[in-house]
């Protein structure tokens, strides 16, 4: 079975255009950035690695989530991140 939410989506043309319209508007780019601000903030402090390992990863789940969410009515795929070229990181 091949899963392609995405392209499902894309198929009905009136959610495409009303995506596109939500995306740009002022006030859901607030709440998405309120959201991903009050994710982040609450989040448990701690002095243990691995807890602060499974936050960083959290953040990255978030942000992934809230660029595909941004993302989901184009049509190419987004294209995969390049990889740092700090090798000190």
């Amino acid at each position: 079975m091949d899963l392609s939410p995405r392209l499902r989506f894309q198929e009905n043309k009136a959610y495409v255009s009303a995506h596109k319209e939500l995306v740009v508007s002022d006030q859901f780019r607030a709440a998405c950035e309120a959201a991903l601000v009050q994710v982040t903030v609450g989040l448990p402090e701690s002095d243990d690695s691995s807890v602060a390992a499974a936050n960083w990863h959290r953040i990255e789940g978030a942000r992934a989530f809230l660029k595909t969410l941004l993302n989901v009515a184009e049509s190419a795929p987004l294209p995969p991140a390049k990889p740092t070229q700090n090798l000190t990181r």
